[in-house]
């Protein structure tokens, strides 16, 4: 049940407090977060996906070997990783439907 908030512009901040980030502060919160990937900042792995050049094997996603489809990114990701997708258009099985398994895992697409 809603909280009885009595003054109309209340009402209409509380509205806007749950809707979350607009899409350009989430693009603007994805630019300052990527610099902190590098480094590694989350504290767990950042694995790679290349959707164009990389290949699904069992020991993808590593800068050197990506992985082609975020599901194999996700598939070998923990809680507290992050998954770093290179710029590019995913297509296929594994890019589409994701599933995260229930982990807590940072997906960040690059531009």
């Amino acid at each position: 049940m809603p909280t009885r908030i009595p003054d109309r512009g209340l009402r209409r901040a509380a509205r806007h407090r749950r809707g979350g980030l607009s899409g350009r502060m989430a693009s603007r919160a994805l630019l300052l977060l990527m610099p902190l990937l590098s480094v590694g900042f989350i504290g767990g792995k950042t694995w790679t996906v290349d959707c164009k050049d990389g290949f699904d094997s069992k020991t993808c996603g590593w800068h050197e070997a990506p992985c082609r489809s975020v599901q194999a990114a996700l598939d070998r990701a923990a809680d507290g990783d992050a998954v770093d997708i290179l710029p590019g258009r995913c297509t296929g099985r594994g890019n589409h439907e994701i599933d995260f398994q229930g982990k807590k895992v940072l997906l960040a697409g690059r531009v």
